[in-house]
């Protein structure tokens, strides 16, 4: 089940079952989701926009640092604290994004080295369209033609 897992994130299949919205802000808070959702997790972890999500899910996790605007006192302090918040979970997040996704695929019993191969498999495709963007270019500027994609 965990080769179908990274073989339909690889693909880009999109999983059919997804977490309810108390699951998602569990996981998000790094609580483990059921079996059933294995797949949809191998998605998330590997798959193309798996930074985004990273992210995204650093933001659900500073929102509660929001409660810190109903504090008395300067709005100036009151505004200062969640940015500062924010700033030092991002930080945090981008120097141990790697870290958590290879913790969060294991905590849901997904080999690492398939989200490497998956990663692999994604950047290899991207490469071989950037070589066919590039050879279009030089294509252009042997013909005359205008370099810009926009006309073609």
């Amino acid at each position: 089940m965990r080769a179908a897992a990274t073989a339909a994130s690889v693909a880009g299949v999109s999983a059919a079952q997804r977490p309810n919205p108390v699951q998602w802000v569990g996981y998000a808070f790094g609580r483990g989701l059921p079996l059933e959702l294995q797949e949809w997790v191998a998605e998330d972890l590997t798959g193309p926009h798996w930074v985004r999500r990273h992210f995204g899910r650093t933001l659900a996790q500073w929102s509660p640092s929001l409660a810190l605007l109903l504090l008395p006192g300067p709005w100036a302090l009151r505004l200062a604290l969640p940015f500062l918040v924010l700033v030092g979970c991002l930080y945090v997040s981008a120097s141990y994004l790697h870290e958590t996704r290879a913790h969060r695929l294991r905590k849901h019993g997904i080999d690492h080295a398939e989200a490497e191969v998956a990663d692999a498999l994604r950047d290899a495709d991207a490469d071989v369209v950037r070589e066919a963007q590039l050879e279009l270019r030089r294509a252009a500027a042997r013909t005359g033609r205008d370099r810009s994609f926009r006309q073609w």
